[in-house]
């Protein structure tokens, strides 16, 4: 058995048209489906401007086929937004949001220390999922082998230690929101995210 299919490591893989994943916050899980859309993700609490909040980080991939181009994308959720005042939202909601037209999000990625920053274009959305949540999503087409995801995925797969998500407000750039997440046994999670992509 590949050791990344280990489940005494900390992160956990399942195959949706088989079997749920066994949720535990805190640590990574992959999940991919018939159709072959993957993701990693990671959900845990986060103190998020004072309030104490749930934040998922989770990035999405998924191949060019007939009809349809291939995408990879970062998702940033953080919920309740009611518990969070002095940050505008609205500020990046919907497309043609004003927060299009600028890098608003920060990755920081670190590794023994030393920490590697992207600076991302964003837009974002009230979630569906999420009661009371906002997701804050940067994405590039697949084929895109330079695009700043990707690059975020491959200092990942390089051994970092951690992964930090800071949204500058558009309006007041000293409001940000932010959350920090371990990369703890998150490596074999991005293989398989990427793996023939």
């Amino acid at each position: 058995m590949p050791p990344w299919l280990n489940l005494a490591t900390t992160a956990f893989v399942s195959v949706l048209a088989y079997a749920p994943t066994l949720f535990i916050q805190g640590q990574w899980h992959y999940e991919v489906n018939h159709h072959e859309f993957r993701k990693a993700f990671i959900e845990q609490t986060s103190i998020v401007l004072g309030s104490n909040c749930s934040t998922r980080l989770q990035f999405n991939a998924t191949q060019d086929s007939k009809g349809s181009t291939g995408m990879i994308a970062l998702e940033f959720t953080v919920s309740p937004i009611t518990r969070i005042t002095g940050f505008d939202f609205a500020y990046f909601e919907g497309p043609g949001a004003p927060a299009e037209d600028h890098k608003l999000m920060k990755i920081t990625v670190t590794k023994a220390g030393t920490p590697a920053v992207h600076m991302l274009s964003l837009g974002g959305w009230l979630s569906a999922d999420v009661n009371d949540g906002f997701v804050f999503s940067a994405s590039h087409h697949t084929r895109n082998t330079q695009g700043h995801v990707r690059k975020v995925i491959t200092q990942v797969l390089q051994g970092a230690d951690s992964i930090e998500v800071a949204v500058i407000d558009g309006r007041n750039r000293a409001i940000v929101l932010s959350a920090t997440f371990p990369l703890t046994g998150a490596q074999p999670i991005f293989e398989a995210l990427l793996k023939g992509i």
